[in-house]
């Protein structure tokens, strides 16, 4: 990536890079605090309300891990069409919408078959979204900063195991689709923190700037006028 363009001041004199970086990883454990809420509760949700069997339960999970590996791969050609940080908002918003989809909410009761199709989407949008999240982290941060990053890996599961304890006391007080509705709540307030990545981090990806940069270090972009070197400078 073009590391100038990374090194622009951005906010407060904090540069592309790190706010980049630190938002986004924010919005990683944001996003696994809310799922955190749902996800060890959908199999009792399953067995218990859609009446699934033992057997039943582990075809879907089955199937879902099968489907999550063939989406996760078609969706990578289009990252570069729309940008990561578009398609990882997009794939976010997607997986709280199938969260609604499997339960219904109050107005909606969906089928069994609608119910496990909106659990496997969800899933495969949680999946394809999250390495391109960390692979934005990777290439915004320095070479010698990306053992410390990487690092988080350990509070984003942390984060995930704790507020599985929330989501259990809100399944036992008011039932499983009162923490589900927590849930989906969250994690579309959450896609306010990727706000300024989208505006930060566009869908060229700095690309615009490095052939810019690229032919100015060519001979012909060396003879271009002093106000075109200024612009880019």
């Amino acid at each position: 990536m073009n590391q100038a363009w990374l090194d622009e001041i951005v906010l407060c004199g904090q540069r592309r890079r790190f706010m980049v970086a630190l938002l986004v990883n924010i919005f990683f454990i944001a996003t696994l605090l809310a799922n955190g809420m749902t996800v060890r509760y959908f199999s009792l949700y399953f067995t218990n309300v859609k009446k699934f069997s033992v057997s039943g339960l582990c075809a879907l999970n089955a199937t879902c891990r099968l489907i999550i590996a063939g989406f996760a791969q078609a969706v990578r050609p289009l990252a570069r069409r729309f940008g990561r940080a578009n398609l990882a908002v997009m794939l976010h918003l997607l997986s709280a919408i199938f969260t609604l989809g499997i339960y219904g909410h109050t107005w909606l009761q969906p089928s069994i078959a609608l119910a496990c199709i909106s659990y496997v989407l969800r899933f495969c949008c949680l999946h394809a979204r999250d390495p391109m999240l960390y692979s934005m982290t990777m290439d915004c941060v320095p070479q010698d900063q990306r053992s410390r990053w990487a690092a988080l890996n350990s509070l984003r599961s942390l984060s995930f195991s704790a507020s599985a304890i929330l989501g259990g006391y809100l399944a036992d007080s008011y039932g499983y689709e009162f923490s589900f509705n927590i849930t989906v709540l969250a994690l579309i307030a959450c896609t306010a923190i990727m706000i300024p990545v989208l505006v930060w981090f566009p869908r060229n990806e700095g690309l615009a700037a490095q052939e810019v940069n690229a032919s100015l270090m060519s001979p012909q972009g060396a003879q271009s006028p002093p106000g075109v070197r200024a612009i880019v400078e």
